[in-house]
């Protein structure tokens, strides 16, 4: 029991630090529940009662203030010595509605213990693990085209690559114009070299419908395709990837709708494209705080890293000067566990917002 206390404890000091803000607009509904509590704790001052009706009645709320039920279900557990069952299930009721599988696995199981063959409690679990395998093949067919390790031939210097200027200059004409390399790559990625992606990345933050913070579009084409809705989807996402050709999160769940459909050239196709462009980011540096990757949307990042094969990624620094540049300082974790630090030069989205 004190490995679930730990947890679920982590959890609630999370929660309240990530989401109290939001009491102010429900500051009369709180106050209504907190009376009721007030008075039902003066009324038994030593049970665990008023603290599981108040958990309860937290965990209804639509508002952000429900995440601090989980300290009062807590504090039912620690006076309850009858192992009601009905703490366990508010509490798994309650990380459940949050989505919290893991957690909310683990409260019912230990009320299984206390209340062996609850048909509720099994239930639950058995949903949970039904969900956990959706989630499960949702994440597979989200996966980002194999790394296959290939070394990228540089012949620019970290100079040229980063006096953007010149860069800027150069991808409005000329053999690296983003009219010219953006044609080629819709239609025939393959024949883009590292050097040519990186050049059309470049140009890519020139254009007018560039937005590396505006992530509407991403946003509900992933939730199209969380609900299923893969025509729909599809037909989203295809217009927003005909204006932004580069736009590694759409380019994802458009491949996560060609696999759920088994269109096996879609399929490769995009595939083709997000390792084309993903090159184009190892052709722009190695990574440390000397010589950076390019990003061009601090959320696409994480698919990079995931690309590299990295479990986790987590953002350490968003204003990291390395040198000259403006940076993300990322913390990467590998299968093995090991971590290494990995740098995102975001000049270029820096330069093209302050001229605009």
């Amino acid at each position: 029991m004190k490995n679930i206390y730990f947890i679920i404890i982590y959890f609630c000091t999370f929660s309240l630090f990530a989401q109290v803000d939001n009491y102010a607009k429900n500051k009369k509904q709180l106050e209504e529940i907190n009376a009721i509590y007030e008075k039902e704790l003066k009324e038994k001052p030593n049970s665990y009662e008023p603290y599981l009706n108040h958990a309860n009645r937290l965990a209804k709320l639509k508002s952000n203030a429900s995440n601090t039920a989980v300290e009062y279900y807590i504090k039912a557990m620690d006076l309850d010595s009858t192992n009601n069952r009905e703490i366990y299930k508010g509490l798994g009721d309650f990380c459940l509605e949050k989505k919290d599988l893991e957690l909310a696995s683990m409260v019912y199981n230990a009320g299984l213990r206390f209340t062996p063959n609850d048909s509720y409690f099994i239930q639950k679990i058995e949903e949970i693990e039904e969900k956990e395998k959706e989630n499960q093949l949702f994440r597979d067919l989200h996966s980002m085209p194999v790394y296959d390790e290939k070394k990228i031939t540089v012949d620019m210097s970290f100079e040229e690559r980063t006096n953007y200027n010149v860069l800027f200059k150069e991808v409005k004409k000329g053999k690296y114009s983003y009219e010219k390399l953006s044609s080629t790559f819709k239609v025939n990625p393959e024949k883009l070299s590292p050097k040519e992606m990186f050049y059309l990345t470049i140009g890519f933050t020139q254009q007018d419908n560039f937005k590396p913070y505006n992530l509407n579009d991403e946003n509900k084409l992933r939730e199209l395709t969380s609900d299923g809705k893969i025509d729909e989807a599809l037909d989203f996402g295809t217009k927003v990837i005909s204006k932004e050709p580069l736009n590694i999160i759409i380019l994802n769940e458009l491949l996560y709708c060609y696999r759920v459909n088994k269109d096996e050239i879609n399929i490769k196709f995009t595939e083709q494209k997000l390792t084309k462009i993903l090159e184009g980011i190892l052709y722009s540096g190695n990574g440390t705080c000397e010589d950076p990757y390019l990003t061009i949307c601090p959320k696409e990042e994480y698919y990079f890293g995931f690309y590299l094969n990295y479990k986790t990624m987590k953002v350490v620094n968003t204003q990291k000067m390395c040198g000259e540049l403006f940076t993300d300082e990322m913390l990467a974790k590998d299968k093995n566990g090991n971590e290494n630090y990995i740098y995102f030069n975001y000049t270029p989205i820096f330069k093209t917002l302050v001229k605009n």
